[in-house]
């Protein structure tokens, strides 16, 4: 098993645990979002490295929840920036761009 193999499993089992426990349905403390927000990222990052659009949707659940919750406006606007970034790659992927 390489280090790149570790982390994806690492990264699939956080998001299986994240969908089943639905977290973007419980209540949450502020302290908590930093992480979502950093777990998020990894996601958004994965979807593209390993072209899987499951850790783009876990991370767009995950970033819905920040912006209904965090009040860090400059946290939440890196989030839109990565979350477009994701996207437009997805789309280019999926050829829906030109």
């Amino acid at each position: 098993m390489t280090f790149s193999d570790l982390v994806t499993e690492d990264l699939e089992i956080a998001m299986h645990r994240i969908e089943v426990r639905r977290v973007w349905e419980n209540d949450w403390s502020e302290a908590d979002y930093p992480f979502f927000a950093d777990i998020s990222i990894a996601f958004m990052q994965a979807s593209q490295d390993l072209d899987d659009a499951r850790y783009l949707n876990t991370a767009l659940k995950l970033n819905d929840l920040l912006r209904l919750h965090w009040r860090d406006q400059l946290a939440l606007d890196e989030l839109t920036h990565r979350e477009d970034q994701a996207l437009v790659s997805l789309r280019t992927r999926l050829g829906l761009m030109p």
